[in-house]
């Protein structure tokens, strides 16, 4: 039963907590059950309609059986009571006093005591990922209608407060630049309340989790001017294999902590220092986060935060001949970075062969990484990567669009509306021309060709003579893209699968192993039969 108290003020609190409670079950059911709560097929789940972070449209909905004792009031009760529970549990035991406050973090530090605090720790926006205060109004609306009087400096306004939010928001702000300055500039003065606000020898814990160069290079050196120093990284594995938000998706599974301290005067190096430090010991740093078996854009990201731990190692960066800004050495070092992870992972991928043209070896890694879609970021990275030139002004252009891999399209990833790459099929390659327009000829085109003639109706014998043309790397290829291939690629994966356990086969492996001269001189006719 209820709690009583003789003391007017516990009573009042206790009570003021129970309403909360109830306030927060009551948010759980209008979470899943709205006209945007969906039917989770594979799982056989109702899927809540915050279950990609935003407010997506469906063609139909979900909803509870309110009265059922497996889900409705009697699943939402269970839930918030064992959530209660585990927080009792975390901080049953504390010895000292804990405080919970609301308000904006840049003012609550900035009036906070200085060096007050021995560690900080926070999760902040990455850039415009997630809109949190326009999802809030979802539920702020109903809140308000129960809690303004309870809690009136939480539900004073009609809508959850925006204006000064850190995130950027390209229709608040008025334009994406002015979004992006308006992002770095309050995550610099965040950053230095922070400062004020930690002890001399106190640890300020930054989490961070997202995939984009910029969003990186913003929130980072946002940290560096304000100034603290990252002493060291911490890889922690933040999502479930089956959560619905990476689900299919080559979002990431693991969250980066950097590890800060206040930086004590200025290092003041060139990038080429950093750049140095940062070649000499990123080897032994891949190794440890390919050892973790990390899935590749959390291999990536290990190798990003890694660079940008030498740059802070010698933050203010300086470019000798005054052609780079701050931003632009930051960017070389993350390009530089990715660029060794990708070939330390392709070393190991595809050891047995020595060398590989730059689009078979963009494929490769796209489809293993990122499988069917591909932010505009992340190919830039690779393109970069694979090409090995950091000049060009549009690499994608010059590698994935000229050489006929695929187009630049509008699309939503991560649920962010940007450029991403969408791949063409061999079918569409071969149909529309889009093969062998690079040099060196790149092998992919061979196999997507033999794909297209397989599809055509010809016969394997047919398509010996297109395999057999770059010689005996081809089968390493199509082992390696038998293996990197997902598995919603049935159509070409099935055709790939042909072309291993036939023409790669035992059997036939010395088609592939027959140089010019046997071919001409009807060597391979021979084996053909």
């Amino acid at each position: 039963g209820l709690r009583r108290y003789n003391d007017e003020k516990k009573a009042t609190e206790y009570a003021k907590a129970i309403v909360t409670y109830l306030v927060l079950m009551f948010g759980k059911l209008l979470d899943y059950n709205s006209t945007l709560s969906r039917w989770h097929t594979s799982r056989g789940v109702l899927a809540n309609t915050f279950d990609s972070h935003t407010l997506a449209w469906t063609w139909d909905f979900g909803e509870f059986d309110l009265i059922s004792t497996s889900s409705g009031l009697s699943w939402v009760y269970k839930n918030v009571l064992k959530s209660l529970r585990g927080l009792i549990k975390r901080i049953g035991n504390a010895d000292t006093q804990i405080d919970v406050l609301l308000g904006d973090a840049e003012a609550l530090l900035a009036n906070s005591t200085e060096d007050r605090y021995d560690i900080i720790f926070i999760d902040p926006p990455y850039l415009g990922n997630v809109q949190y205060a326009e999802n809030s109004d979802y539920f702020y609306v109903w809140f308000r209608l129960i809690l303004r009087d309870i809690f009136p400096e939480a539900f004073s306004l009609p809508e959850a407060p925006k204006d000064q939010e850190a995130v950027a928001n390209d229709v608040r702000h008025g334009s994406e630049e002015l979004a992006n300055i308006f992002y770095e500039r309050k995550m610099s003065s965040i950053f230095k309340s922070v400062y004020k606000a930690l002890r001399d020898d106190g640890v300020f814990l930054l989490w961070f989790a997202h995939k984009t160069g910029e969003a990186w290079i913003r929130t980072i050196k946002a940290l560096l001017d304000s100034g603290f120093s990252i002493r060291a990284l911490w890889g922690v594995r933040s999502e479930m294999e089956r959560s619905i938000h990476i689900s299919g998706k080559a979002a990431l599974r693991t969250s980066i902590i950097f590890v800060c301290r206040k930086r004590k005067g200025n290092a003041r190096g060139y990038i080429q220092d950093a750049l140095e430090e940062m070649k000499r010991t990123l080897s032994e740093r891949l190794v440890e986060l390919y050892d973790m078996e990390l899935p590749g854009p959390d291999f990536l990201m290990g190798a990003m935060a890694y660079a940008l731990k030498m740059a802070s190692d010698h933050w203010p960066l300086r470019d000798p001949e005054g052609k780079m800004d701050e931003n632009k050495a930051l960017d070389l070092l993350l390009n530089e970075a990715i660029s060794e992870a990708i070939n330390f992972h392709l070393r190991r991928v595809v050891p047995q062969i020595p060398a590989i043209d730059p689009l078979t070896k963009f494929y490769i890694i796209a489809r293993h990484w990122y499988r069917d879609i591909v932010s505009y970021d992340d190919a830039r990275r690779l393109s970069i990567a694979c090409l090995g030139i950091s000049e060009l002004k549009d690499p994608v252009e010059e590698l994935v669009v000229k050489g006929g891999l695929g187009k630049i399209v509008q699309r939503k990833a991560d649920n962010i509306k940007d450029k991403a790459i969408e791949f063409y099929s061999p079918e569409e390659r071969y149909k529309k021309g889009l093969l062998f327009k690079l040099e060196p000829k790149p092998l992919l085109d061979y196999i997507h060709k033999a794909i297209a003639m397989l599809e055509e109706g010809k016969k394997v014998d047919e398509v010996i003579p297109v395999l057999s043309e770059p010689g005996t790397s081809i089968c390493e290829v199509i082992r390696i893209l038998e293996t990197v291939l997902p598995d919603q690629m049935r159509k070409e994966k099935m055709r790939i699968k042909t072309l291993l356990y036939t023409i790669c086969s035992e059997d036939s492996y010395l088609l592939l192993s027959l140089d010019k001269k046997e071919e001409e001189g009807g060597g391979l006719e021979k084996f053909i039969g």
